[in-house]
């Protein structure tokens, strides 16, 4: 059960309703992800979740399967299993030859080839970081313009890695259940505990 109460579209009012509108349109979806509904319990903290979300995830300039899964390493190595899943289904819907084992491969360093070597590097570079707790170190700007980033690129790497960060946080926080449409047949927490 979640922690936060969820405002489904048809109780939304004013800004909220609007809000909600917005993130429909702009997802082209016709249902809003849980995410989105439970967050509206306070439209201050929505609102500077989908801003951040609108500027850095979708209209960003980084391949939309690199976003999601940076977004999907982060959540995972943070044990936060509505992130984990929601991203990780994203990446299967736009990378239909990937398995969700392929993804949890590429987050623990075992990647088969599949997708290109500077998304690896990429994501293990956020990954490693997100646990750090340090600056990032030069060496590790340096490796990820040698797979093939701009500056401009690294910069939005790191900032998709600290919004990930962020979201994993307030969906734990929550407790917020993933969306019957997010579910991945067979998905497993970091923990091992099936969802």
């Amino acid at each position: 059960m979640s922690n936060f109460p969820k405002i489904n579209y048809i109780e939304a009012k004013g800004e909220l309703k609007t809000l909600y509108d917005d993130v429909l349109t702009i997802l082209q979806l016709e249902h809003l992800p849980n995410w989105v509904s439970y967050l509206g319990s306070n439209i201050i903290t929505l609102e500077m979740v989908w801003c951040a979300y609108r500027l850095m995830h979708i209209n960003g300039t980084l391949n939309p399967v690199l976003n999601d899964l940076i977004f999907f390493g982060v959540a995972r190595s943070l044990l936060s299993p509505y992130c984990s899943e929601y991203h990780a289904c994203n990446v299967l819907r736009l990378h239909s030859t990937l398995s969700y084992q392929d993804l949890v491969d590429i987050v623990e360093g075992n990647s088969h080839g599949i997708l290109p070597d500077k998304y690896i590097v990429a994501v293990e570079s956020v990954i490693g970081h997100t646990h750090s707790g340090c600056t990032l170190p030069n060496s590790e700007i340096d490796r990820l313009n040698a797979a093939g980033f701009s500056f401009s690129q690294i910069v939005e790497i790191l900032g998709i890695g600290s919004l990930a960060q962020f979201l994993s946080s307030i969906t734990m926080a929550g407790n917020i259940p993933i969306d019957e449409c997010q579910k991945i047949s067979g998905f497993y927490n970091k923990q091992g505990i099936q969802e």
